[in-house]
């Protein structure tokens, strides 16, 4: 039974929405796999009980963002435009911000909750005002002339630029700069996920032998795996709330720009009322995803330095000296252990 374009979209809405709690829990726990064995000397006799137990959840982690989450998500683009269901990757900050003393003790403030709840509000808005026009059928001629066409083109060399420049940024001497690249680096590459949409409209109106239907399908797999390393990677640099963020705002912003350069959003969108608040949406998602990215997160390193990349930088879980907790664990503090094996706290 077919389903109609007016149903078809809630139904993507929804899986976007389960989509974006599995992404949540997944990396809360890839997070929480790191925090157990930060700080602990391998020599020491726990050492290899929690590696252990590192391993499974980092495991864990790994199979609900490389399964569970993406299967949800091309689930959803069979029912809906790439413009609507990548904002709803918002709501996986929402998540973190509810479940993050839960899972990994970073304990969110009255600002964060506060970020939260602009989220929703701006996911609300743009699943309202959003393009709920679906192109559920490609021909192979019209693929074709699709991606040859100069704006196309033009678009993926840009990308390629871009990303050539956040890769060796994530290796700069400036820690600000490392940082943002690592940020960045899972988001803007997993964006281009959304192209996998095209392959599956062409694999069901063409031949499924065609060559571009499979290329497609494996770009989109080596997108996907690669973004989840970068993201992986960063919270083991950084906390949770800027891992995630920042990955959720360059996928944002890779989705848009695609479904802007692909699909003309803005064309398929019939009243004024769609073309003026599906943007004001998504300024107040994004607005709360700023404040997110900006909001010190208890519990970890003040510093924009990426501690955790250097060789001299071992940090602890919160409040911790070796294997013992001192007083006063909420502070935004970590120990770093120089040369010489003294800790100083930051």
């Amino acid at each position: 039974m077919a389903i109609s374009e007016s149903v078809g979209w809630m139904i993507g809405v929804l899986l976007s929405v389960f989509a974006s709690w599995v992404g949540a829990a997944s990396k809360l726990v890839i997070r929480k796999s790191w925090k157990l064995i930060e700080g602990v000397e391998e020599t020491h006799l726990s050492y290899p009980g929690l590696f252990a137990r590192s391993r499974f959840l980092h495991s864990l982690g790994l199979l609900g963002m490389t399964v569970l989450n993406p299967a949800c998500g091309i689930g959803a683009m069979k029912f809906a435009n790439p413009s609507l269901l990548a904002p709803f990757s918002g709501l996986t900050l929402v998540w973190v911000v509810l479940f993050s003393k839960a899972t990994t003790g970073e304990e969110p403030t009255s600002v964060q909750i506060i970020a939260a709840t602009t989220i929703v509000l701006g996911e609300i808005i743009v699943t309202i005002f959003g393009d709920h026009s679906n192109e559920d059928e490609l021909s192979l001629d019209r693929f074709n002339d699709i991606y040859r066409s100069p704006k196309m083109v033009g678009y993926f060399i840009g990308f390629g630029v871009f990303y050539i420049a956040v890769t060796l940024g994530c290796k700069s001497p400036i820690p600000a700069v490392e940082k943002f690249c690592w940020g960045v680096s899972g988001g803007s590459i997993a964006g281009l996920l959304l192209f996998i949409k095209d392959s599956l409209s062409l694999f069901k109106s063409e031949s499924p032998w065609h060559w571009q239907i499979w290329l497609f399908l494996s770009g989109a797999m080596f997108v996907g795996l690669y973004g989840i390393r970068c993201l992986s990677f960063c919270m083991k640099r950084y906390d949770t709330t800027y891992s995630a963020t920042m990955f959720v705002v360059s996928y944002i912003f890779s989705a848009d720009i695609m479904s802007l350069i692909r699909y003309n959003i803005y064309k398929n969108m019939e009243s004024t009322a769609q073309k003026v608040l599906f943007p004001v949406g998504m300024i107040i998602l994004l607005g709360g995803v700023a404040i997110l990215m900006t909001e010190k997160i208890p519990g970890f390193c003040s510093r924009t330095v990426g501690a955790c990349s250097r060789d001299d930088a071992k940090p602890l879980l919160d409040g911790e000296v070796g294997l013992g907790r001192t007083e006063g664990t909420r502070d935004e503090r970590r120990s770093l252990s120089d040369d010489e094996g003294v800790n100083s706290k930051l």
